[in-house]
């Protein structure tokens, strides 16, 4: 059975505009209730209002969840991640395997070392595939913007037969698949016919549609359309 996994940024990002007391620890605990299977976070650095003390009772409150953190390829950021209870951590960064190839090399197997999981975020792209199964990635992170934001129903078939290709070629060399990309309800019915899916990360999504039937609901209803 597919994973939903609740990415919070754009619940941080709200946070840190909010004057009305909006908790993300609370809401953390609210959402360990919806039947969701983790929750992930980017701990890069772009988020400077949420310091370490707040990531580490964020992800206190997600109890037995899979934790998951996005971080950049750097050696602070991996130590961060190693400091943290967390179980997968994602690498994604602009030109990833130019720029950071190096870098992946040393990490990945230190975090395996340390028990995590470890995904790369690549684009749709069997080259990306192929680098990130050298590097002997646990999971690939693919985007789904391709399929989210086609124009044309023509157009989004083709992307569905690319992106599941890609799934079925990463699921036979030993890889997990996980979605994310402007995924929301409206969309996820054309996912959710690759079964070779196996975590969606979906945060806009959710959140534009809890504004109005709460986030209860809004989690339920993605939970129903990928069973």
């Amino acid at each position: 059975m597919p994973h939903i996994e609740l990415n919070l940024d754009p619940f941080v990002k709200l946070w840190t505009q909010s004057n009305n007391g909006f908790s993300l620890p609370a809401l953390s605990a609210i959402a360990h209730l919806t039947g969701i299977n983790g929750m992930s976070l980017t701990i890069d650095g772009a988020n400077s209002k949420l310091s370490e003390r707040d990531i580490e009772v964020l992800f206190a409150t997600m109890g037995k969840l899979r934790k998951g953190a996005h971080i950049t390829p750097r050696a602070d950021m991996v130590q961060l991640a190693m400091d943290l209870d967390i179980d997968v951590v994602t690498f994604f960064a602009n030109d990833i395997f130019d720029t950071y190839s190096d870098d992946l090399k040393k990490f990945i197997p230190r975090l395996k070392e340390s028990g995590r999981l470890v995904s790369i975020k690549i684009d749709a792209s069997i080259d990306q595939l192929k680098k990130a199964y050298k590097l002997s990635a646990d999971f690939v992170e693919i985007c789904t913007k391709d399929i989210t934001s086609a124009k044309t129903a023509e157009d989004e078939v083709m992307r569905v037969e690319e992106f599941s290709l890609l799934t079925r070629t990463a699921e036979k060399n030993g890889m997990g698949v996980s979605a994310s990309g402007g995924i929301n309800h409206s969309n996820i019915y054309t996912l959710s016919s690759m079964e070779t899916i196996e975590n969606y990360i979906i945060g806009e999504g959710v959140l534009t549609r809890a504004i109005f039937v709460g986030l209860d609901e809004a989690i339920h209803d993605l939970r129903n359309a990928i069973l």
